[in-house]
């Protein structure tokens, strides 16, 4: 019937504006309600398709963080992330280190630095600086 058709069209519609996550879950959300008539001719039928479907594809934290494609696409690739861990590390090892000498024919400098590094690009600079002597 069309004009049920219509319904259906216009309650997804306002589902999907109020639930802006679900967009991309919308075929499994349709096959759980296909599936199932009494979700089909439920009033909340939507949220609970929507809540089976979460409750499926649902991982645990602690399986993500093993997950190396989980891994590779939201974390590793993730330049935010890289800055933080490295510019993290750098500063643990510039409080641990106590300053050091190194001697070049005649010229020494001290390779320890109080500076903080905030970013993988000074990182980068700071070790370049380091080995030049």
């Amino acid at each position: 019937d069309t004009q049920s058709e219509f319904a259906w069209k216009d309650k997804i519609n306002e589902f999907l504006q109020s639930h802006k996550n679900a967009s991309g879950l919308v075929e499994e959300i349709a096959n759980e309600i296909t599936n199932d008539t009494e979700l089909l001719n439920n009033p909340d039928g939507l949220e609970k398709a929507y809540t089976k479907v979460i409750e499926k594809n649902f991982v645990p934290h602690s399986e993500l963080a093993n997950n190396q494609d989980f891994l590779e696409k939201y974390i590793y690739s993730n330049d935010q992330i890289k800055n933080k861990i490295v510019g993290d590390y750098v500063s643990t090892l510039q409080q641990n280190q106590s300053p050091i000498t190194v001697t070049n024919d005649g010229f020494s400098r001290g390779v320890a630095t109080s500076n903080k590094i905030g970013s993988l690009e000074e990182a980068r600079k700071y070790v370049e600086n380091m080995l030049r002597f």
